[in-house]
C-alpha cells in the first residue's frame, strides 16, 4: 500500500494533522539533575529529577554518566546542548563566558541498546575568572560517539580579550580569546596549550596541563568526564571535561567537548570553546554558542504508528503526509481513511482550528 496520502484543506496555515490511530511521539529530557561542579549527578539526584516523568526509574547512573536503555527499534531524534563556561567574574561583570553549542540528528537504534549520556555542567566563577563549561555527550555502551555538543570557555578578568570563547559546531576545540599561540584539541583530544588555566578535555583525550591547576587534568568522556583540577578557591572545571582555573587571576578554563578548548595563557584572557560532533547525516542541524547554563539532551521517538514526514505545498491547499506504516480506517487493518478520521490543530495557539476544515483525503 502506498503510505503517502494527500489531505486537502479549505485553509491550511502551518497546521498539524492528527489521526486518532496515530500514537503521540515520546520526548524524554536528560538534565544535570541539579548537580554542579566537576562531578556529575548521583543516582539519588537523578531519581529526584525524573520522578513522575517518562524517565522515572528508567535511568541508572555510573559515576555521573546516565545510562538509558532504548525501548524499541526505530529512529530516534537526539538533540544536545553543551554547557556555558564560568563567568562573568564577580569583580568583572562585563566579561561574559562562552556559550555551549547545539547539535541535532536522527539515529537508527535497536531495542536494548544502552546509551551513555553525559550532560555537561555550567562552569564555575570566582572573583577574577571562570572555569570551562562541560561538553554534552551521547554514546553507545561501547563508547561509540553518536553526538556531542561542546561547552563554552570560562571568562577572564580585565582586558579586551577576557570573554570566554563560544563552543563551535566543528570537531576541533578553539584557542582562547585574543591569542593564537595555543590551540584547542583536535580529533577527539583535549586542548594542548601550555596555559595558566586548564585545558578542556575531548571525547578520548584528557585536557592538557596548566601552570596553575596541575593534575588531575580535565578527564575525557571515555575516562569519566570529570572536570579539571583547580589552583585555589575550589575553581574546578565542570563535569563534561571543563578545564579548571585559579579563580583569582589566571584566566578562563577551556570548555569540554568532542575536542577540548584551550585554557587561557594569562589572567586577561578567556578560555577556548569545545568542539562538537555528529555521526548522523539525517535531519541534522547545529548552532554554535547558543546555550546558557547547564547542558541538556532531548530524545524524541515513536515506537508505534506515527507521521514520518509532512510537507505543505506552496499555496497551502494541501499537505503530503507519509506514515511509518500502512494506514487504515479501523484498528483491524481495513477500510480507507476518510476526512472525518482527522482533526486539524494549529501549532501557533495549540488549540483546535475553528475556521478550517479537511475537505478530502486522497491516496497518491
Amino acid at each position: 500500500m502506498n503510505k503517502t496520502i494527500q489531505k486537502y484543506f479549505f485553509i491550511m496555515l502551518a497546521a498539524v494533522l492528527l489521526h486518532p490511530l496515530v500514537l503521540a511521539q515520546t520526548t524524554v529530557t536528560f538534565t544535570n539533575a541539579a548537580a554542579t561542579g566537576r562531578n556529575g549527578p548521583t543516582q539519588a539526584q537523578v531519581n529526584t529529577a525524573y520522578d513522575g516523568t517518562t524517565l522515572d526509574d528508567d535511568v541508572t547512573v555510573s559515576s555521573g554518566i546516565q545510562l538509558w536503555t532504548v525501548p524499541a527499534t526505530g529512529t530516534y531524534t537526539i538533540e544536545v546542548w553543551g554547557a556555558e563556561g564560568g563567568g562573568p567574574p564577580t569583580n568583572y561583570t562585563n566579561n561574559i563566558p562562552g556559550k555551549g553549542a547545539r547539535m541535532k540528528g536522527d539515529f537508527s537504534l535497536d531495542q536494548g541498546d544502552v546509551l551513555k549520556i553525559l550532560v555537561g555542567q555550567a562552569g564555575l566563577r570566582y572573583t577574577h575568572d571562570g572555569t570551562g563549561g562541560g561538553g554534552t555527550f551521547v554514546a553507545l555502551s561501547n563508547n561509540t560517539a553518536l553526538i556531542v555538543a561542546g561547552g563554552g570557555g570560562g571568562s577572564g578578568y580585565s582586558g579586551t580579550y577576557a570573554v570566554g570563547m563560544d563552543a563551535v559546531t566543528t570537531t576541533s576545540g578553539t584557542a582562547g580569546s585574543g591569542y593564537t599561540n595555543n590551540t584547542g584539541g583536535t580529533n577527539g583530544n583535549g586542548g594542548t596549550a601550555t596555559a595558566w588555566a586548564g585545558n578542556g578535555a575531548g571525547f578520548t583525550g584528557n585536557g592538557g596541563g596548566s601552570t596553575s591547576t596541575g593534575s588531575p587534568y580535565a578527564m575525557s568522556f571515555i575516562n569519566g568526564g570529570v572536570g579539571g583540577n583547580q589552583g585555589t578557591n575550589s575553581m574546578f572545571g565542570s563535569f563534561g571535561g571543563g578545564g579548571g582555573t585559579h579563580g583569582a587571576g589566571w584566566g578562563g578554563g577551556g570548555g569540554g567537548g568532542y575536542s577540548g578548548g584551550a585554557g587561557a595563557t594569562s589572567s586577561q584572557y578567556g578560555g577556548g570553546g569545545g568542539g562538537s560532533y555528529n555521526s548522523s547525516s539525517t535531519n541534522t542541524s547545529s548552532q554554535a554558542g547558543v546555550r546558557e547554563g547547564h547542558g541538556q539532551v532531548v530524545i524524541t521517538y515513536c515506537t508505534g504508528f506515527c507521521f514520518e514526514s509532512a510537507a505543505v505545498v506552496a499555496n497551502n491547499n494541501y499537505v503530503d503526509i507519509t506514515f511509518t506504516a500502512g494506514t487504515y480506517n479501523t484498528n483491524g487493518g481495513s477500510g480507507a481513511l476518510e476526512a472525518s478520521d482527522f482533526s486539524l490543530t494549529f501549532s501557533r495557539n495549540g488549540g483546535p482550528a475553528t475556521a478550517a476544515s479537511i475537505s478530502s483525503v486522497k491516496k497518491n
